[in-house]
């Protein structure tokens, strides 16, 4: 009861600044308007005369004070006691008492002791604020519809309009998360304690403090494996509608958001960097990026190697994606057709973002990664480049693999790259005529005939994604 106590004081001078014109009101005589009404002679600035009829109209410092002010019109100044003219959770048991012995089950509650009694509930100041300036909006729909029948009708074709705040914090507990309160009743133009304006950039239009805005819907995805929730896509298996209800600029370049989701009693939050104006690819289940995709990409000469880049990075040029494989671990491997370059590129990337898990650990080393051709072998009996040779493709085992002149399906294909592994093996980049994109086969150092046709890191578009098993054939 004191914690009580304490926070109503506490509200109440905050309220008494916002809401001295209204203050000065409650203590006229019985005559005049209720508490919730703004006093014509005197407004909150002490200057102009206020012309609106109740709490909700006069020059408010802030409209989430005007809501809660009208709300809970109740309020006295001198002590936080309840006026008896305002909201009521009960009828009065006409009993006169003071302190912590009093039954006050069936009283009027103070402003602290009704806040308190919300948060006892789980509705937080927040929510109670988005809930209020909700309630606002469907007093106001009634007051604006024309005729009967002409009213707004929610989810199960009822009125939509003039719901209480006692009404819409049953409806949220029930489990109506603010998605379908907001189909059902509106968006309002403020709501919530955290509402933030988005500032205009002239250069694309975008807000730069954040990409989403209170009240907008987005998609997001329970992740069982990881225990997380993540950004996704609609589409996505598993995806659910989720509401921001706070945007927090983070000062990093990063905002983190406040998610509400139907059904979870908590909120999720999830944070995305500002710069693209969106997250990067958020929730691709399976990859980041698609084919035809453009990609910055931008070639290290310390490293001797490309990397991801992002626009503006210096020597960032783009790179369109024409082939995208998943392998299986959680990463998938691009393939990047970079303008000017003769070869592929091929760069890894985790698979929940657009950045890379390893920036410069393709798949495939060699002239398509590193800007120049792969270091041979030289050693007897290896093949080199522009050599010819013979592979075939196996319809059972989905995979290409080594093959001899008249083995069923054999096709001539042509060495472009060879790349010493460092571990006694080479892979070689192969052109078969007719294919999209390249394939790559490894076999052991110093051979003619590969000993043990290693697993492909990478193959041509549209290829199997580990071609390479040893066909049954003899050597």
């Amino acid at each position: 009861m004191k914690i009580k106590k304490i926070l109503s004081v506490f509200l109440v001078f905050i309220l008494v600044f916002a809401t001295v014109g209204t203050a000065f009101a409650q203590d006229e005589g019985p005559n005049d308007p209720d508490a919730g009404d703004v006093d014509d002679g005197d407004d909150q600035d002490g200057g102009d005369d206020g012309d609106g009829e109740g709490g909700h109209d006069g020059d408010w410092t802030h409209p989430i004070v005007a809501l809660f002010q009208a709300y809970f019109d109740s309020l006295s100044v001198d002590d936080g006691e309840d006026t008896g003219d305002g909201e009521s959770n009960g009828e009065s048991n006409g009993d006169d008492c003071v302190g912590d012995d009093c039954d006050t089950s069936g009283e009027e509650m103070s402003f602290g002791e009704q806040i308190g009694s919300y948060h006892a509930d789980g509705i937080g100041f927040g929510l109670l604020a988005n809930l209020l300036a909700l309630s606002e909006l469907s007093q106001a729909n009634c007051s604006a519809e024309d005729g009967e029948g002409s009213e707004p009708t929610d989810s199960e074709g009822e009125t939509a309009c003039g719901a209480s705040l006692d009404e819409l914090v049953e409806s949220f507990k029930s489990g109506n998360g603010f998605s379908q309160l907001y189909k059902d009743y509106g968006k309002p133009d403020e709501h919530g304690v955290g509402f933030i304006h988005k500032a205009v950039d002239d250069s694309n239009g975008r807000g730069k403090s954040s990409s989403y805005e209170e009240g907008d819907e987005v998609w997001v995805i329970y992740d069982e494996d990881s225990d997380e929730w993540d950004w996704a896509e609609e589409g996505d298996e598993g995806a659910v509608m989720a509401t921001v209800i706070s945007v927090t600029d983070n000062g990093d370049g990063t905002q983190t958001y406040e998610l509400a989701v139907e059904g979870q009693a908590e909120s999720i939050f999830l944070t995305v960097r500002t710069k693209g104006g969106k997250p990067d690819k958020p929730g691709k289940s399976s990859s980041s990026y698609e084919e035809g995709d453009e990609v910055w990409v931008a070639y290290d000469e310390d490293s001797d190697e490309w990397d991801w880049a992002e626009e503006g990075d210096e020597g960032a040029v783009m790179a369109t994606v024409i082939d995208v494989t998943d392998n299986g671990d959680g990463t998938q491997t691009y393939e990047l057709a970079v303008e000017g370059q003769a070869e592929s590129i091929f760069l890894t990337a985790g698979k929940k973002g657009g950045k890379p898990d390893n920036p410069g650990k393709p798949n495939s080393s060699g002239k398509s990664n590193k800007g120049n051709s792969g270091k041979k072998s030289g050693k007897p009996g290896s093949y080199e480049a522009d050599d010819e040779v013979w592979v075939a493709y196996d319809e059972d085992s989905d995979e290409w693999d080594w093959a001899e002149e008249g083995d069923e399906g054999a096709v001539m294909a042509t060495v472009i790259d060879v790349t010493d592994n460092g571990d006694g093996t080479q892979t070689y980049e192969l052109v078969v005529e007719g294919q999209a994109g390249s394939i790559f086969l490894t076999i052991e150092e110093g051979h003619g005939k590969p000993d043990k046709p290693g697993k492909s890191d990478k193959q041509g578009k549209g290829k199997p994604d580990n071609p390479g098993n040893k066909p049954d054939k003899d050597n």
